[in-house]
């Protein structure tokens, strides 16, 4: 952004929302790590990595910003880290490969993952002429026909 001749004042501006950001997630990080392991976490690493960086973009060299975005680059690794750490661990115990209701998609077997398109899904009801659901291939009257049908024609 400054590279392409932005003014300064529309880069703190940037960085002021970024600093919003980063207290907005920092506050949920509670809520955040009370959650089993799993993709909310790495909510938290975007907005420390992005902060860090416009930081250092900003800072003078030996200023306390430049000493405030090495202090958040450092903090960034280690979330970073963290999480990469929590990935690995949630990807050999499967529990990555857990859906929402805590059921592994293989049918509680480790190691395997199978697509949910995979799996047998029970029928969809449909609704019927009659307005009440019908699963498919259960009996139901015909339809009525509301015209006669088309016979082929001679000139053809």
């Amino acid at each position: 952004m400054l590279q392409f001749g932005a003014p300064p004042l529309l880069a703190w501006v940037l960085w002021g929302m970024a600093m919003f950001t980063l207290l907005w997630v920092g506050a949920l990080a509670p809520r955040i790590a009370k959650l089993p392991f799993g993709l909310p976490h790495w909510a938290l690493s975007f907005p420390l990595a992005a902060m860090a960086a416009l930081t250092l973009r900003l800072a003078v060299p030996g200023s306390a910003m430049a000493v405030l975005g090495l202090a958040l680059l450092a903090l960034a690794s280690i979330v970073i880290l963290g999480l990469l750490a929590g990935t690995v661990r949630g990807c050999a115990t499967a529990r990555c490969w857990r859906r929402a209701g805590g059921r592994h998609p293989a049918g509680g077997r480790r190691g395997a993952f199978v697509s949910g398109l995979n799996r047998a899904r029970p029928p969809a009801t449909v609704p019927a002429p009659t307005g009440r659901p019908v699963r498919p291939g259960a009996s139901r009257r015909p339809t009525p026909r509301l015209s006669a049908p088309r016979r082929p024609s001679a000139a053809g």
